[in-house]
Formats: C-alpha cells, sequence, structure tokens
C-alpha cells in the first residue's frame, strides 16, 4: 500500500507540473 502510494504521488505531480508547461510551450508559439 505505502509503495503504491510513494508511487502515485511523485507521478501525479510530474503530471500536474508538466502539463501547464506543455499548454504554454504551443500556446506561445501560436
Amino acid at each position: 500500500g505505502f509503495d503504491s502510494y510513494g508511487y502515485q504521488g511523485p507521478q501525479k505531480t510530474s503530471h500536474l507540473q508538466l502539463q501547464p508547461m506543455y499548454m504554454q510551450i504551443p500556446l506561445d508559439n501560436n
């Protein structure tokens, strides 16, 4: 249980941080 939680924690944070960055790149290009 703990292993799954620890793995999901950083994974979710990474995805959330990458989402706004990836969306901003194409917006700036346009």
